[in-house]
């Protein structure tokens, strides 16, 4: 038998062998598998946009007026717990919706406000993670830090708690105040209650109370921001008084101040030239408070912290909140480079 024979006998029982290898139920194949935590989360980080100029116009507006990546996840984080309800997806139905159909119905599950929060700050240059736990989502931010995203934080809770009760008052008068008489707007100068309200851990407390005014007369008056009621009738009747003097002004015809007090006092405006007065006051009185005993919680991952953002926590939730338990198997994933990592 010649060489070329034994050379086409070879061949042929080669593409022989190929094919019955390929015909044989036994026969297998080198396939990559992508890990479970992966297929699991792809029908959610598939919903999150990263660069949409839709997107990207609302996240600039959202965060148009901040001067750091901190105050852009407060600003977002805001909007989608102020402003969006949360609605369950039909029972035994698993619904994954867009950003854009987020937006639209104003409202959706943990998964679906997750992908609305991250879709929005990675279009305001912020990197997130998605986090799935067995029965719920969340988003991570990466790159924060806690430290000044706390004054974020605190300005937020404050004004929500501030406005939900009623602790701002405001006056807008114009009167005439005779010559040689005294005006009061304020309080009776009790002490702020020590605790006002919890929520789970935290303890809000009264720190103080803002005066905001605008003054402004036909005559010089005197203004001062005056402890109490009782300081004001020493005041009328010439005894000696208690009054901030860093606040005081005298013979002033027009002024502005805004003037902090550690009770519920107010301001006083007194005449004391020859001929009547035609005063125009505006006034603000709101209280400044502080929650005691929140905390941040957050991750390590690739070196920096990636702190928790749960948008499901209502208008008193923040950044960094968490009602997740630590011992919870929780997965985030990158939803760029679709890297996983357990949280512990």
């Amino acid at each position: 038998m010649t060489k070329e024979r034994w050379v086409l006998i070879l061949v042929l029982l080669v593409a022989v062998l190929v094919l019955l290898a390929r015909l044989s139920p036994l026969s297998c194949a080198m396939v990559e598998v992508e890990p479970y935590e992966v297929r699991r989360a792809k029908p959610y980080i598939e919903k999150i946009v990263v660069d949409d100029p839709e997107l990207r116009e609302l996240a600039g507006a959202l965060v148009r007026d901040c001067p750091d990546d901190e105050c852009k996840v407060n600003a977002i984080y805001r909007y989608i717990v102020e402003d969006f309800s949360y609605i369950s997806d039909p029972e035994n139905t698993e619904l994954v919706r867009s950003p854009f159909q987020t937006l639209e119905l104003k409202g959706g599950d943990c998964e679906d406000l997750a992908v609305l929060a991250c879709s929005l700050l990675e279009n305001a240059g912020v990197r997130t993670y998605l986090t799935l736990t067995e029965d719920h989502a969340y988003a991570l931010v990466s790159g924060i830090n806690p430290d000044n995203l706390w004054k974020y934080i605190n300005k937020s809770l404050e004004e929500q708690f501030i406005t939900d009760h009623d602790m701002a008052s405001s006056l807008d008068e114009t009167f005439q105040l005779r010559a040689g008489y005294a005006y009061y707007y304020g309080g009776d100068g009790r002490a702020f209650p020590i605790q006002v309200a919890t929520f789970g851990d935290s303890v809000v407390k009264i720190q103080s109370l803002e005066i905001d005014y605008a003054i402004s007369s036909s005559q010089p008056v005197n203004v001062y921001v005056l402890r109490s009621r009782d300081e004001f009738d020493n005041l009328v009747h010439g005894k000696r008084f208690n009054y901030y003097p860093d606040c005081q002004r005298s013979e002033v015809y027009q002024v502005r101040a805004t003037c902090e007090i550690l009770s519920y006092g107010g301001v006083a405006i007194q005449n004391q030239s020859l001929s009547n007065a035609m005063v125009t006051v505006r006034a603000t009185f709101s209280y400044k408070i502080y929650f005691e005993g929140l905390k941040i919680t957050y991750y390590t991952l690739k070196g920096e912290q990636a702190i928790v953002l749960e948008l499901t926590a209502g208008r008193y939730g923040y950044p960094g909140y968490s009602p997740i338990s630590k011992a919870e198997k929780k997965v985030a994933i990158d939803p760029i480079t679709k890297e996983y990592f357990y949280l512990g």
